[in-house]
């Protein structure tokens, strides 16, 4: 792996030189693990795992003081970025504002001259990036032409973008696919083939989230104002899901019938009003044991669950392993 490649040798020049651990290497896959700031108050931690297609970046950074580091880098780069924990700031010369995933969130961008600027706040900071081969994105969305045109347009044409202006929350399939990440069982060419196949499920979750955002999937039967209705009442379930909600409540807030949000909700988002509160509840409950602030029966009644073992049935049913898992 070249560290000019993934902008690694920035971190070389901020923090010293790097202790690598080479993990396994084959014409296919390599692994490799480096520690910068050892010995130091600051750890910056990089887990690599490089497959044909992408490389799969797990960052772990914990800072006693902010800092700001400038990558002068005049590659091309097409990436994913995944937000666990903390946030970080990046200010790139073509692309407009500030790139500011916060935790539980993801994005998707184009830099062909990626140079700027990386703001890291004090504290621990999480995340995935995938960097991809740019030749595989693009034969990626070639054959999706006509779904991503602007993505693809803007890539061949070599001007830069960020896909989603609002970072985008992750999903539960997202956060199920992080967690065996973050915990993969394996080691050697497994372990490699096992990311590299969770790495292109991930992306493949990210690029359908990201279509949904950008084309706005409503049906042509939703009337303009109703569809404008239904919106502003997801984002109002979305800032309020732990207060008790009804339809009745949420149809005569937004000037709706009953019917009208239940069959029009499930059209637009592909989810019942609901399933989505319930949705968000175990997103929420998931990013809390993970940060391990609360334990099990704390988040039980955060999230609004009377009985811990019903929330553990809930959370076990939507992520596929019970919430003290998520813990270990």
């Amino acid at each position: 792996m070249d560290n000019q490649d993934t902008g690694l040798d920035q971190f070389e020049k901020h923090f010293g030189p790097g202790r690598a651990a080479v993990q396994f290497t084959s014409a296919r896959h390599s692994q490799v693990q480096i520690h910068f700031g050892e010995g130091s108050q600051e750890t910056s931690i990089f887990d690599v795992v490089d497959a044909p297609q992408f490389s799969l970046i797990h960052l772990f950074l914990d800072l006693k003081r902010e800092q700001i580091i400038s990558d002068n880098g005049r590659r091309e780069e097409i990436s994913s970025v995944f937000m666990l924990e903390g946030q970080i700031n990046s200010r790139f010369e073509r692309i407009g504002g500030n790139v500011s995933p916060a935790g539980n969130h993801h994005n998707f961008l184009y830099t062909p001259d990626c140079g700027g600027e990386h703001f890291f706040r004090k504290g621990r900071t999480k995340v995935i990036n995938l960097n991809f081969n740019p030749d595989f994105v693009k034969s990626v969305l070639a054959a999706e032409e006509q779904k991503y045109a602007r993505v693809f347009g803007c890539i061949t044409s070599q001007k830069p973008f960020l896909l989603s202006s609002t970072n985008l929350p992750l999903q539960t399939q997202m956060l199920h696919i992080i967690h065996q990440i973050s915990h993969c069982p394996y080691s050697g060419a497994t372990r490699s083939m096992y990311l590299e196949a969770k790495g292109l499920e991930l992306f493949t979750l990210q690029l359908e989230q990201l279509d949904e955002s950008f084309t706005g999937s409503e049906s042509n039967h939703l009337v303009q104002s109703d569809a404008l209705k239904l919106k502003e009442t997801r984002a109002y379930i979305e800032e309020h899901f732990l207060e008790p909600l009804s339809l009745h409540k949420l149809a005569l807030l937004f000037g709706l019938n009953d019917f009208k949000l239940k069959k029009g909700y499930k059209l637009m988002f592909g989810k019942t009003v609901f399933g989505h509160i319930q949705e968000l509840k175990m997103e929420k409950a998931w990013h809390l044991l993970f940060q391990k602030h609360m334990n099990v029966t704390e988040v039980s009644d955060f999230v609004g669950y009377s009985s811990v073992s019903h929330f553990s049935v809930a959370f076990r049913k939507m992520f596929g392993m019970p919430p003290s898992a998520i813990q270990k």
